[in-house]
C-alpha cells in the first residue's frame, strides 16, 4: 500500500492496522470482522500525520468528502502482494489469491 499509494502521488508514510467491526454490531446479524488499513499520509490536512487517528459515527458527515481508492490503486496494491508472496520468505505460505478476496 504504502509503496504503490506514494506512486500515485498520496505521500503515506506509515500505515495503522486496526480491527473495525464495531458500527455492525447492532444488526441483526451481529458484528463481523473487518481488518482495515490507514494510510497516514505526511500532508495530510484532516487526521493529520502522527496525531491519533478520529473514528466519527457515519452520520456525522465526517466521511463525505473522502476519496475512496481508484481501481488502479487497488490493482497495483494487489499486484504489489502478488509480488511480495513471491519472495523467499513468504513462499511457503499457503495464502489465498487476491483474486478470491
Amino acid at each position: 500500500m504504502k509503496k504503490v499509494m506514494n506512486e500515485h502521488g498520496v505521500d503515506i508514510g506509515r500505515i495503522n492496522y486496526q480491527e473495525n467491526g464495531n458500527w455492525s454490531v447492532f444488526k441483526p446479524e451481529g458484528s463481523h470482522l473487518a481488518i482495515h488499513l490507514y494510510g497516514r499520509a505526511k500532508s495530510a490536512k484532516i487526521q493529520k500525520y502522527g496525531d491519533a487517528l478520529n473514528f466519527p459515527h457515519p452520520k456525522t458527515g465526517f466521511y463525505d468528502k473522502n476519496k475512496p481508492l481508484t481501481e488502479e490503486d487497488i490493482d497495483g496494491i494487489k499486484n504489489e502482494i502478488e509480488n511480495l508472496l513471491q519472495q523467499a520468505k513468504y513462499i511457503n505460505f499457503n495464502y489465498l489469491p487476491l483474486r478470491d478476496w
